[in-house]
């Protein structure tokens, strides 16, 4: 059976507007900001921050993605807005994701690895927001020559 509040969630990621305005926001935004990795700081951003903070409740947990989409609102609200390159914040859940959707299949926990340690190599940072199961207890070794 499906839950159609859990399918109108997954169809508002279509649109950043919609998906701003699925957690009660204004239907406004030109992106979907991941609150993953933020260059922040206090003299510049405490007031964003805790405006976030006091303003908004924590509705709908994981599946809202906590404070991202408040957070990602106000941003944009305030033209604070300043993309970095998608290798400082690449996301473990959608490059699994997209390799699945190119095999037209799922993953085996050696094929998970394996892409795991190429993304390892390719970017700077791996977000595992929502696959946190991926990291205990599964140490990957540093392929870069030189690393520690």
């Amino acid at each position: 059976m499906v839950d159609a509040r859990v399918a109108r969630n997954w169809a508002s990621f279509l649109d950043p507007a919609d998906w701003h305005a699925f957690a009660g926001l204004p239907k406004r935004g030109r992106y979907m900001l991941q609150a993953g990795v933020l260059v922040l700081s206090p003299r510049h951003h405490r007031e964003l921050l805790e405006h976030v903070y006091h303003r908004y409740e924590d509705t709908g947990g994981e599946q809202m993605n906590y404070e991202m989409r408040p957070l990602s609102f106000e941003i944009q609200e305030r033209n604070l807005q300043h993309l970095l390159d998608a290798r400082f914040n690449a996301l473990v859940s959608m490059l699994l994701l997209q390799k699945e959707m190119e095999l037209g299949r799922g993953l085996s926990p050696q094929e998970i690895t394996a892409l795991l340690t190429s993304e390892y190599r390719r970017n700077y940072f791996l977000h595992f927001a929502g696959r946190h199961e991926l990291m205990v207890g599964r140490a990957v070794p540093d392929p870069r020559p030189g690393s520690f």
